[in-house]
């Protein structure tokens, strides 16, 4: 029993550290084989007015990939377009950090893949937005190619 007491503050500091540096991240990519030309890419201006590099990013990746971003406003698709939409928190007080994002994809209205992030307790939430975004970005359009 002595030799387990002598461990337990040692056991209790790996416990916090583990806590701390997990970064909730789960993918749904877009199926297999499916093509992909023009993506819309519906602007969200209450995540702008914390983080204007985010949107650029995510426009600039897809771009990267090979396809055609699209910024829209609103609900000016089509049935058959793909939309991509997010959502993100920031958070910190001196250093605001990306700590949460959530990517979706439609076609439809039906969703055909997310990606999301939640790095609100982890030490990996200060990582740039890029870094934030692109594991993100990578394995939702993992399985897609760009048409043409």
């Amino acid at each position: 029993m002595k030799h387990f007491l002598r461990f337990l503050p040692l056991l209790a500091l790996a416990a916090f550290l583990s806590a701390c540096a997990t970064n909730d991240m789960s993918i749904v990519p877009i199926a297999l084989r499916t093509k992909i030309e023009m993506i819309y890419v519906v602007n969200n201006p209450a995540v702008a007015e914390d983080n204007e590099l985010l949107q650029p990013e995510i426009v600039g990746q897809l771009s990267a990939m090979g396809f055609v971003p699209i910024v829209i406003s609103g609900a000016e698709v089509l049935p058959d377009d793909y939309v991509l939409t997010y959502s993100a928190r920031m958070s910190g007080h001196t250093v605001k950090t990306l700590s949460y994002l959530k990517i979706e994809v439609r076609k439809g209205g039906r969703v055909v893949g997310y990606a999301f992030s939640d790095a609100e307790s982890s030490v990996d939430k200060y990582g740039s937005t890029e870094e934030r975004v692109s594991p993100l970005m990578n394995g939702l359009f993992e399985y897609v190619r760009p048409r043409g």
